[in-house]
């Protein structure tokens, strides 16, 4: 499952649910003021009404079945999800929308995704005490992130030595020989490594990045998908990725592969990519969806993401996350210069993201 962004439809023309907002104003009506458990069960015994219509409906990237499974044992609100990239739910969303239809009442996904879906119509904007527990840079009107991703670069350990391994990003692109693995959609993190690395941190015009990177990936592989990439690199397809999601890692580690990212310079940041997570407007399971958000933003909730490798953002989780192992760690966001629109940025890097692929010059490897 990727993470990728898209540029959305927006329309003013658009029909309307029934109440047209009006069931989530009323929800935060009667739990404005409360805290702690009087506001779980003012939003559960809401819900529980709400349930009387079905299942709520929860549309994500990524899996969340753990996460489910545990609200629906504490609550007794049953959740129906869908799965599918961040851009594809975000594309769904915004059709039922528009056509007056919300099939979903929470939406996760990318940060990027949620801002479209947000200009879009698709979001209503979000009320929750639990924003004071997640930095401020990890949320907007309409969404808060209960987790992200850290993209770290990770190697084979049975073709890379660890005295091999590149100590800067500048080292990778220059004086790496092994195989590289890319993968196709990572278009935002190709942009932040130019703009927040190699042009903020090490005063490089963003030309001279594109130059650099462009001369040190050619003849890398270019594979469709995140999880084929994390499996491609463990089975030693290839032997070094830039940025492989870290939740992969373990998992394959613990089936016997040889994929690591010990031995990570300091000198060689990370990034870390937020998902985002807001109420669909006009949904008719209001309560239910704050109720759910609550959660994900909980102690239980963030501990249970945790578990999964995946990185907590908010305060309520008690131990050390990977963005506190590796402090120096890059937010994985294209910088929108002022008075510039989000969209067209980003698919100005959808574009350039697109040149670095085909100078590559590689077959495609696909799931």
């Amino acid at each position: 499952t990727g993470v990728q962004t898209c540029a959305l439809p927006i329309s003013t023309d658009t029909p309307q649910a029934a109440g047209s907002g009006d069931a989530l104003a009323k929800v935060y009506a009667a739990v404005e003021g409360k805290t702690g458990q009087d506001r779980f069960d003012t939003l559960l015994g809401l819900a529980r009404e709400e349930a009387k219509q079905g299942p709520f409906g929860f549309y994500h990237s990524g899996t969340f079945t753990a996460e489910i499974e545990a609200f629906e044992k504490l609550t007794g609100i049953k959740v129906g999800d869908f799965e599918a990239t961040s851009e594809r739910v975000a594309e769904r969303v915004v059709n039922e929308h528009q056509a007056g239809r919300p099939g979903s009442a929470v939406v996760l996904g990318g940060d990027e995704d949620l801002e479209n879906l947000y200009l879009a119509g698709g979001l209503a904007e979000l009320e929750t005490p639990m924003r004071e527990h997640v930095s401020k840079e990890y949320q907007a009107e309409s969404w808060v992130s209960p987790l992200g991703i850290m993209e770290m670069p990770a190697y084979n350990s049975d073709t890379v030595k660890p005295e091999e391994l590149p100590r800067t990003w500048e080292d990778l692109f220059t004086n790496f020989d092994k195989r590289i693995g890319i993968e196709l959609t990572d278009w935002s993190w190709y942009g932040s490594l130019v703009q927040r690395y190699f042009v903020e941190q090490k005063g490089m015009t963003e030309e001279a990045a594109i130059k650099l990177i462009t001369d040190g990936l050619r003849g890398a592989y270019t594979v469709d998908g995140h999880t084929l990439t994390a499996n491609l690199l463990a089975s030693g397809q290839y032997d070094y990725v830039p940025n492989v999601f870290a939740h992969y890692v373990p998992r394959l580690q613990q089936a016997g592969a040889p994929i690591t990212w010990e031995g990570l310079s300091p000198d060689m940041p990370p990034f870390f990519t937020v998902l985002g997570v807001g109420i669909t407007k006009d949904t008719p399971h209001p309560a239910s969806a704050l109720l759910f958000i609550e959660f994900l933003l909980s102690e239980q909730g963030q501990t249970i993401i945790a578990g999964r490798n995946y990185v907590p953002t908010a305060d309520t989780y008690p131990g050390e996350t990977l963005l506190e192992k590796y402090p120096n760690t890059i937010i994985d966001s294209v910088v929108v210069p002022e008075g510039r629109d989000a969209t067209e940025v980003q698919n100005e890097w959808k574009a350039k993201f697109d040149e670095l692929l085909r100078a590559a010059g590689t077959a495609q490897v696909k799931g």
